[in-house]
């Protein structure tokens, strides 16, 4: 009884901080790393190139930090804020997997890890199935892996959730992991395309990087444009085409950082999604760390009395 009560603390504690619906997974499997390496659980799965990270170095530090520094903790450069840390590779820490999100109040649709030019790649149905993918590894851990997602019933597959989450993608999105928002197929509204294609937008949006990297006056006419597209397609309840131009904003460069927000912030709202947005706002500005400091576990300050809520981040969305 004791241990099934520390369960549902430690899931209630990480769905605290993390503001999203971690799944159970991620506590069965911290207790499993904890029977398999008691100095160190965060390597217990080191044979497979990989080490436990995000939620797990809360789960094994405990520090009462800000949250706001555990929801930009593991999160590199161009992750957008759907997705979640999990994994991070022992060969190459710029290698992450992570769990990707539709929404904050609903279950990660898949596990996702990085791929070439900002994007993401289904790496598994569950995280077990994503370590159980991996080359290599002791076969004794993965028995114990394959063990405790059997007896749970979580897939140790890849593919299946994300070929029934199909027909709800709208649009592959710059992460490449798909758009999910409401969406009447009978009325089309939910979600309209893009103004531009997307290498007419990225095209665009390169010419303005050059201009500021170069010292030179950007041209916004056409983006701006773009913007109140969106804007105005926001009004008329496809929220799905601001994200899109949102995301893309936000995974082509660090330059577009206000914009995007100004995009993403009250589609998120409309979505209702709004803890998307703190975890968007908490990522923004850090975003050229050093890879030590994305990694680094966030420690609690000196002499400060920190207090966190999810109801901040559950707040009701305007009808």
């Amino acid at each position: 009884m004791a241990g099934k009560r520390k369960f549902d603390e430690d899931l209630e504690e990480l769905r605290d901080y993390y503001i999203v619906q971690v799944p159970e997974e991620v506590v069965a499997l911290w207790e499993l790393a904890q029977e398999l390496l008691p100095g160190d659980p965060r390597l217990a799965f080191a044979s497979f190139h990989v080490r436990l990270a995000g939620p797990f170095d809360f789960l094994a530090e405990r520090t009462r930090a800000p949250r706001e520094e555990w929801l930009r903790h593991c999160r590199y450069a161009f992750d957008p804020p759907e997705f979640l840390t999990v994994l991070v590779s022992t060969d190459d820490a710029m290698h992450h997997w992570g769990y990707f999100f539709d929404s904050p109040d609903t279950a990660p649709a898949f596990i996702a890890c990085d791929g070439p030019k900002h994007t993401l790649r289904e790496c598994g149905d569950t995280l077990c199935a994503a370590i159980l993918a991996l080359d290599g590894g002791d076969e004794s851990v993965a028995a114990r892996v394959r063990s405790l997602a059997t007896s749970h019933g979580w897939p140790t597959t890849t593919g299946k959730h994300a070929a029934a989450r199909k027909k709800k993608v709208v649009a592959p999105g710059r992460h490449g992991a798909g758009l999910v928002v409401p969406y009447n197929a009978e009325t089309t509204v939910g979600y309209r395309p893009l103004a531009v294609g997307e290498a007419r937008l990225r095209a665009m949006l390169d010419k303005i990087v050059a201009a500021k990297e170069g010292g030179k006056a950007p041209n916004y006419d056409e983006l701006d444009n773009l913007i109140t597209y969106s804007n105005i397609a926001n009004d008329e309840a496809d929220y799905g085409n601001a994200l899109q131009l949102g995301q893309e904003l936000l995974l082509h460069s660090l330059h577009f950082e206000k914009d995007a927000l100004s995009l993403l912030e009250p589609t998120y709202t409309l979505l209702r999604r709004p803890a998307f947005t703190l975890i968007l706002k908490a990522h923004l500005g850090h975003r050229a760390r050093p890879l030590s400091a994305v990694l680094a576990v966030p420690r609690e300050p000196r002499h400060t009395t920190h207090t966190h809520s999810r109801a901040a981040a559950a707040a009701p969305a305007p009808a």
